[in-house]
């Protein structure tokens, strides 16, 4: 399906809750900081306080722009298969969304399967989501669940036509590959909740690529209405 969008291209998105309660892996400490190191920022639409969480590791910086993540559940009542390709693409324009997609749902649904979950499904609205907020991350050079223009996880999927009952996204930066930033959101609680959600059933992801050489990752996760 043709998606009108920049050169900033690439989307891997997703986002949804989970009950799983995901522990810090061994040689991971979690400190209160604003370190240009991974990040996790959880934010809750009941408290609206945010909590930031760096998680240090070796493994989680690829050098050289340190890479980081966020991840943000969203709760509502009411709205407003797959191969585990691990690289990234490598073309400096385009749209890879489904690519992004299929090649990442693999390993999401294998870490799903480890925990007795059932596997999400692919959905082309969300996927829409996730292009557009990634390109919008790369274009302008920041990550964060707000947009430039103000959007937010909720206003994006609706305005790409998924009519949801539930949205959750994961977003990071810096990772250069598909298993690299899975890696990190696995390592990260409030990723891993989002991937391993009891909740929602429809996936999607997508990246874009700064013209830095910086890439922006979106995950959306969602259960329709």
């Amino acid at each position: 399906m043709p998606v009108d969008l920049s050169k900033y291209f690439h989307a891997a998105a997703g986002g949804s809750r989970d009950e799983l309660a995901g522990a810090d892996l061994p040689g991971f400490t979690a400190v209160i900081t604003k370190a240009p190191v991974p990040t996790l920022l959880g934010s809750s639409p009941i408290d609206g306080v945010p909590v930031v969480t760096v998680i240090s590791g070796a493994e989680l910086t690829p050098a050289p722009v340190a890479p980081s993540s966020t991840a943000i559940m969203v709760v509502a009542a009411t709205p407003t298969s797959n191969s585990a390709s691990t690289a990234a693409p490598t073309e400096t324009g385009g749209i890879a969304g489904i690519d992004v997609s299929s090649g990442m749902i693999g390993l999401v649904n294998a870490a799903r399967e480890r925990f007795g979950r059932q596997p999400y499904d692919i959905d082309a609205n969300l996927i829409k989501s996730c292009v557009s907020h990634a390109a919008d991350m790369a274009e302008h050079t920041f990550m964060d669940h707000k947009g430039s223009n103000g959007s937010t996880p909720a206003s994006r999927a609706t305005k790409a036509g998924y009519s949801w009952g539930f949205i959750a996204e994961n977003v990071a930066q810096g990772q250069k590959t598909i298993a690299a930033v899975m890696d990190a959101w696995m390592h990260s609680q409030g990723h891993r909740d989002n991937i391993l959600s009891g909740t929602a059933v429809d996936f999607a992801a997508a990246y874009a690529q700064s013209d830095a050489g910086t890439l922006y990752w979106v995950q959306c996760f969602g259960k329709p209405l």
